[in-house]
């Protein structure tokens, strides 16, 4: 065991384990609120779940990108793109949304004469019929507005007609980014013409779910489609990118939280010493966890497995198999000392079979267990996953226990 430990300077520890407990105590309560509504965004926009597959940031890093956010909401919009993902019922709910946020503006498009189009005359999305128009302006990447760039769009759009343009739509992550009104339409008279008419729609609004453009919009559209089958495609195209939005929406929302828990340690000295510390106590927790973890598996009935290596802590299940723990955080079944491998190798089914259990919690990295060792079927902990050190004495329990079934 010594030598799991050997690059540790343990001396480090002593300022940390030198605070008062009151001081200690204090640190967390004073967190409380961060901790609190950190952990809740993080659980309402799935953001805790690293294995979270999406189909539009796997394949680029452009997906935070305004132009990729504009041709995948033109593409949903308009319906002569492709009838498998693009329709006018999509336009129809996407209006139903900004009627919500504003019923007095009462907007309407005649569904058969609907174009969707993209950078004309540089406005992001512009939806229109042959009398009314919608312009979208995206600020989904939280770029800064432009100069007179609401303005020369509402304009442009105005000119043969001066009542074609029914909203302005200014489409952001959250509600906290707000147009810049000064800037954008820096004509006094136009700009008052244009507010009433603006419509701001963030993707997610935890306030109100029903106004925001991933709830309000998107989930509207996948619920609309129903189970079709000849609308699997729509489908899994809408949930992937609602799930995109989600994501990097509630990473938006996580900010403010995380710049004032900042700006508090930063103010104050004690504080900032004290999570200096804590933070260099975290970084080490590899090297420091298999001693704990010696020590609960003791508690256990674990002991020392003969010439394991750094150390192996294992209990015996039956003459064959044993559960084991060592300390490079390999959890699962051994050998039983003494006995035979061409026994233990027999046994390989069965206890892959154990690691299918769902009751077990999920703090590994591999899906399936491994057995590049003839005398091991195991699979490595993710001490990032662990919510308590205990969870792995839970999931000895539910291996022990399938054993016994099979």
């Amino acid at each position: 065991m010594d030598k799991c430990f050997a690059s540790y300077d343990f001396s480090k520890l002593k300022d940390i384990l030198d605070i008062p407990k009151n001081k200690v105590l204090k640190l967390f309560k004073d967190s409380d609120d961060f901790c609190k509504n950190f952990s809740r965004i993080k659980k309402e926009y799935d953001l805790e779940d690293a294995s979270n597959f999406n189909i539009f940031s796997s394949i680029s890093k452009v997906y935070r990108y305004e132009n990729l956010h504009s041709d995948i909401i033109r593409l949903m919009l308009d319906p002569s793109t492709t009838e498998e993902v693009g329709s006018a019922e999509n336009v129809k709910l996407f209006i139903a949304l900004l009627n919500r946020i504003k019923p007095e503006l009462k907007i309407e498009l005649n569904d058969e004469k609907i174009e969707v189009e993209r950078e004309k005359k540089r406005i992001d999305i512009l939806v229109h019929d042959e009398s009314s128009a919608i312009i979208i302006e995206n600020k989904i990447n939280g770029a800064k507005d432009q100069d007179n760039q609401i303005g020369k769009y509402y304009e442009e759009v105005s000119k043969k007609k001066p009542d074609k343009v029914k909203a302005v739509v200014y489409l952001t992550l959250t509600p906290d980014k707000k147009p810049e009104m000064e800037v954008s339409i820096t004509n006094p008279k136009m700009r008052e013409e244009i507010r009433p008419k603006l419509i701001h729609v963030p993707v997610i609004n935890p306030k109100n779910k029903e106004l925001s453009f991933s709830d309000g919009f998107i989930k509207k559209c996948i619920e609309h489609i129903g189970e079709a089958k000849e609308k699997e495609l729509a489908r899994v195209y809408y949930t992937q990118y609602n799930k995109l939005i989600q994501s990097i929406g509630g990473d938006s929302m996580k900010m403010p939280y995380m710049q004032g828990a900042l700006e508090e340690i930063y103010g104050d000295k004690d504080k900032l010493a004290a999570f200096k510390m804590f933070g260099d106590l975290w970084a080490q927790k590899e090297e420091i966890l298999p001693g704990i973890m010696e020590k609960l598996l003791e508690k256990e009935g674990f002991e020392k497995y003969p010439d394991g290596g750094d150390w192996t802590m294992y209990r015996e299940i039956n003459s064959v198999v044993s559960l084991a723990y060592d300390s490079g955080h390999a959890f699962g079944f051994v050998i039983t000392p003494g006995a035979k491998l061409a026994d233990f190798k027999k046994k390989h089914k069965d206890l892959i079979d154990c690691f299918r259990n769902k009751k077990l919690k999920n703090i590994f990295f591999e899906e399936s267990p491994l057995e590049d060792a003839e005398d091991w079927v195991y699979k490595y902990v993710d001490i990032s996953k662990i919510d308590d050190v205990k969870d792995i004495i839970s999931n000895f329990k539910v291996l022990e226990k399938s054993l016994g079934n099979v």
